[in-house]
C-alpha cells in the first residue's frame, strides 16, 4: 500500500480497515505522521496506542491545544465532544497518570473532534484494549464517522478488527483490492 493510497481514503466518510503485518505498521505510521506534521493545519489525526499530552496542563486544556477556541465557548464544547466520545465529564478531575489507555483513546478522539479533523488514523491501538473496550470502540468509531462526517482509517494487523462490521472497507496490504462491506 503506498502513502498516497492511505491519503485516498480520507476522501470518503467511513470507516476503512487496512489489515497489514505488525513490522510493517510502525513505518507506516511513521511516515503518516511525518505528513500530518509537515502540513500546516493537517486535516489528520492519529490516534496513537498511548496519549501524549503535556503532563503540566489539565486534561481540558490538553484537549483544547492546537485550537482557536475561546474559554466561554471552550466547557460547552468539551462536555459535548466527551458525550460524542461516551466520557463523562468527571474524567476532567483526574490526573493525566490515572487514565487507563480506553480512556487515553477516547480523549484522543475528543481531541480530534474538538480540532475538526477529517480524517483519522489509528494506530494498533487494540492491542491495549480488553476485548469488551474493543467492542465499544468499534461501534463508536462507526457512528463518529457518521455523525461528524469523520474518516477513520485503522491499521491493524488482527484480522478479527479488520473483517469486523463496523468496517465499511477492509484492505489486505498484500493485494490492492478492496472488500467494500456494509456501505
Amino acid at each position: 500500500m503506498t502513502f498516497q493510497q492511505l491519503v485516498d481514503f480520507f476522501e470518503e466518510t467511513q470507516v476503512t480497515a487496512i489489515l497489514e503485518p505488525s513490522e510493517r505498521l510502525d513505518a507506516d505510521v511513521a511516515h503518516f505522521i511525518e505528513y500530518t506534521f509537515q502540513t500546516v493545519g493537517s486535516p489528520f489525526g492519529l490516534l496513537y496506542r498511548q496519549w501524549l499530552p503535556v503532563p503540566y496542563l489539565s486534561i481540558a486544556d490538553n484537549l483544547l491545544l492546537g485550537s482557536s477556541i475561546k474559554r466561554k465557548e471552550a466547557k460547552s464544547l468539551i462536555l459535548d465532544t466527551l458525550a460524542l466520545v461516551n466520557l463523562d465529564e468527571q474524567i476532567l478531575g483526574k490526573d493525566i497518570g490515572e487514565l487507563t489507555a480506553f480512556e487515553e483513546v477516547k480523549l484522543q478522539l475528543a481531541h480530534h473532534l474538538i480540532l475538526q479533523k477529517r480524517g483519522i488514523l489509528v494506530e494498533n491501538v487494540f492491542s491495549t484494549l480488553s476485548v469488551q473496550q474493543i467492542q465499544e470502540l468499534l461501534p463508536l468509531l462507526r457512528q463518529l464517522a457518521k455523525r461528524t462526517r469523520l474518516a477513520i482509517v485503522i491499521l491493524t494487523p488482527d484480522m478479527s478488527i479488520a473483517n469486523s462490521p463496523y468496517m465499511d472497507h477492509f484492505i489486505h496490504s498484500t493485494d490492492d483490492s478492496s472488500k467494500r462491506k456494509h456501505a
